[in-house]
């Protein structure tokens, strides 16, 4: 296992609440955001948001992921996005977040441009990566967030 760069970015602070403030509310993460008339709300606390870190980090870790490499996230807003982010974080990679909001043309020239090693990403653009690959020539892990298709 390599050593976790935990100590030397904002991935400390989770920690340090964690270990501090264990039952302490991290974040609310709506469940279906698309349902703005029936708002439901996910609660995870630091240990909890710690802990799945933790746990991404290590597979990611398992899969040979190594300090400074670059990871595209295009995960909707969940408790698995932020534990995503603070486990990338952990690692010393470069978390890339981009808005699929900005069209899928510019999209595509972000992730090309950007050439992530890692693609940590719902199945639609799993999908869509296998259709449209140039962008994605580089990717070498994909990591898929949510429900598996299939």
């Amino acid at each position: 296992m390599m050593e976790r760069a935990v100590e030397h970015n904002v991935a400390r602070y989770l920690r340090a609440h964690a270990t501090a403030t264990p039952d302490a509310t991290a974040l609310m993460v709506p469940k279906k955001p698309w349902r703005m008339d029936r708002l439901e709300w996910t609660r995870a606390t630091f240990s909890e948001l710690d802990q799945q870190s933790d746990a991404i980090a290590d597979m990611l870790e398992r899969s040979g992921v190594q300090r400074g490499e670059r990871a595209v996230i295009l995960v909707p807003p969940s408790l698995e996005l932020y534990a995503s982010i603070f486990a990338l974080f952990k690692l010393g990679v470069v978390p890339v977040m981009l808005d699929p909001g900005m069209g899928p043309r510019a999209l595509l020239s972000c992730i090309e441009r950007t050439a992530p090693t890692i693609l940590l990403a719902d199945p639609r653009v799993h999908a869509l990566s296998t259709v449209v690959r140039r962008p994605f020539s580089t990717v070498r892990l994909r990591v898929t967030a949510g429900r598996r298709w299939f």
